[in-house]
């Protein structure tokens, strides 16, 4: 047994799919597993880690190996929204509009725009120069479609101030 963060793994492994997931058995039973695309992939997955479980310990009578719960902790998605964004003056116009904008090239790559859902939780969209948007911190679809939905009105009303085409991104990057 190991102490990593705080942490005690008693087992990790790995499973690649379309995906490279990260599985971690902890003493107490829980069981954390990273890059789920899908419920139903974590459902299978879980099956795949039980019946692992029952052949690493076979001598465990009248113990079963079942998912009693289920908790989501964080869900992240990514986009692109095929268009290349001046970040400079997409802080302006958020921080115009009220809300939580970062950004300093020096620092990170991207803006950080923090959202609050209707669930009172606060999202954080990341945006990038060549139009990729990662949205993460939520714990359901619903808080992500919100921040989705946020961002993608936001861009499209101002569209005209804070585009700039990927092509002068390629030329620039050379």
């Amino acid at each position: 047994m190991r102490s990593i963060n705080n942490f005690f793994i008693k087992l990790t492994f790995w499973y690649k799919d379309i995906t490279k997931k990260s599985i971690k058995l902890f003493i107490n039973g829980n069981v954390h597993i990273t890059v789920c695309r899908t419920l139903r992939e974590y459902v299978w997955l879980i099956s795949k880690v039980c019946m692992f479980i029952t052949m690493l310990f076979p001598n465990t009578a009248g113990i079963t190996c079942k998912a009693e719960s289920i908790d989501i902790q964080m869900i992240n998605t990514n986009f692109n929204i095929k268009m290349g964004l001046d970040l400079c003056k997409l802080k302006k116009l958020l921080l115009l509009d009220s809300r939580c904008a970062t950004y300093d090239r020096e620092v990170y790559p991207g803006l950080n725009l923090k959202f609050v859902t209707s669930r009172n939780r606060e999202a954080s969209i990341l945006l990038f120069i060549s139009g990729n948007i990662i949205i993460t911190g939520v714990k359901s679809f619903i808080e992500v479609y919100e921040a989705f939905k946020y961002i993608t009105l936001f861009i499209k009303t101002h569209a005209k101030h804070v585009s700039i085409s990927l092509s002068f991104l390629a030329e620039k990057a050379c």
